[in-house]
């Protein structure tokens, strides 16, 4: 595409697609989308041995680098909405690597954490509520899961415009009454609400039109070839980019050394953690 309005000249439909299938719509849609993110979302990703990354086109490199953390972000999102737990677990796997390559070892140890409780510490049934007890669906529909804490900073909205109503009043004991008789009190809301016709807010903010950004930005992506490939380009505050993200833990002699190490002392921290809590309950 040499602008904006042209039509893409790779990868046509060879067909019409009015009269197409569904199942050639989707084997189109399938191989489309494999070359896609084969070329640019997984770019940046040099096999596991390859330790001569180096900065050839530094803006093709940052551009592909965003798409493949962007679609990383966006699955997991979407795994969220759908309330897919396995999806979840998955890219929880990829954000270790990500987050012991970048530096934050907190994340990574966390992530750890949760592998370790999955497929070994936990029993197989706490294994199983915890990969599929991650999101909650409270108004119903598909595609509409919201992650657990998201929802109880809902119910700590509604709990403690509750317990303000006591004013001078308020108590351990009315506390602990409110906190129980929460989830009760919204259900009576709702059937209310329900009885009386009464429209419930979504409670969904509204975005503002995007297209006129969307079509700037595609307008510079295009006309600037940022995904051609051209050697020697790079960005003025970031000249040294290395698009693989997993280069830090290939240093050489021994790559991956120092992260399997890591792993190691992590996992002997688990099975103590677990024979500690083992013991005590």
């Amino acid at each position: 595409m040499k602008d904006v309005s042209d039509t893409p000249k790779q990868n046509e439909f060879l067909g019409n697609l009015d009269t197409a299938t569904n199942d050639e719509k989707k084997k189109y849609l399938s191989l489309c989308t494999r070359a896609l993110i084969t070329k640019f979302a997984l770019h940046h990703v040099q096999s596991l041995d390859d330790e001569s990354a180096t900065c050839t086109d530094g803006i093709f490199d940052y551009a592909c680098s965003i798409i493949g953390f962007g679609l990383l972000a966006r699955n997991f999102s979407d795994a969220t909405h759908e309330g897919d737990g396995e999806r979840l677990i998955r890219c929880w796997k990829f954000f270790m690597l990500h987050f012991k390559a970048d530096g934050r070892t907190k994340y990574a140890v966390e992530a750890f954490n949760l592998l370790a409780q999955v497929n070994a510490t936990l029993t197989p049934q706490m294994a199983h509520r915890l990969v599929w007890n991650r999101t909650c669906n409270p108004k119903g529909g598909e595609g509409k899961n919201v992650p657990l804490d998201l929802h109880n900073e809902h119910l700590n909205c509604v709990f403690k415009d509750d317990i303000n109503t006591f004013r001078s009043n308020i108590s351990e004991s009315s506390v602990s009454r409110s906190s129980q008789a929460i989830g009760p009190m919204m259900d009576m809301l709702k059937a209310v609400d329900t009885m009386v016709q009464v429209k419930t807010p979504s409670g969904r903010h509204s975005g503002p039109n995007l297209q006129l950004d969307f079509d700037a930005i595609l307008k510079v992506l295009v006309n600037e070839e940022v995904f051609q490939t051209k050697k020697g380009r790079k960005h003025k505050h970031f000249p040294n980019f290395i698009a693989d993200p997993f280069l830090s833990l290939k240093k050489k002699p021994k790559p991956y050394r120092k992260f399997h190490k890591w792993l190691i002392k992590r996992r002997k921290a688990a099975s103590i953690q677990h024979q500690i809590a083992t013991r005590v309950f």
